[in-house]
């Protein structure tokens, strides 16, 4: 399964897969409504609309906007488990290391469905928003080389603003010394070294 980001010079190319989406989750009144929502935010070229396949076809649309996911549309013909579609949002989500995956319906959702959302591990709020916070294992693999251990700390120091916590962290040779100093979290001596 791939997950890509749509522009809107993509939206002729998917008009009659869009055109054959059904509203997954209740975001919007009507499948219509949802369709032309999904085709607007993708004209915008905002960056908040991705394309899911599964393999080379693709059978589910969705918008994230800032952190929430605000629209899911996925082939009418479609089988697919609850489990799999919150797989793929979770991939989404993991990609760019959100912590946390909401949902955000602006009304309560049926009984039915906020059981689906408990059994995939998300909390119900007042019965319309659905909320999971997201774990990571990361970590960190250093090779050896001298040109190499400045650059290493370069991506520490950015994976330190983005706000990455390491797991696990290996290294050879001058990785191994930058690896020692990135776990005493001393960034100004390795910056020396």
């Amino acid at each position: 399964m791939k997950i890509e980001q749509m522009v809107a010079s993509q939206l002729d190319y998917f008009s009659e897969q869009i055109s054959k989406s059904i509203l997954l989750l209740p975001f919007y009144s009507t499948h219509t409504l949802a369709r032309q929502v999904f085709n607007k935010k993708t004209r915008e070229n905002s960056g908040t609309a991705y394309v899911i396949y599964r393999g080379k076809t693709p059978y589910m649309f969705l918008t994230v906007e800032e952190g929430v996911v605000t629209n899911v549309l996925i082939r009418e013909s479609l089988k697919i488990s609850w489990k799999a579609i919150f797989l793929m949002i979770e991939k989404l989500f993991k990609q760019s290391f959100q912590p946390t995956i909401t949902f955000d319906f602006s009304q309560s959702l049926t009984l039915h469905l906020q059981e689906v959302f408990l059994k995939q591990g998300y909390t119900v709020d007042e019965g319309r928003i659905s909320t999971k916070d997201l774990s990571y294992n990361t970590a960190l693999v250093l090779g050896g080389g001298g040109a190499r251990g400045a650059y290493q700390i370069g991506v520490w120091q950015a994976l330190e603003e983005l706000g990455i916590s390491l797991k696990i962290i290996t290294g050879t040779s001058v990785g191994a010394l930058n690896g020692a100093l990135i776990l005493q979290d001393d960034f100004e001596a390795a910056k020396n070294m």
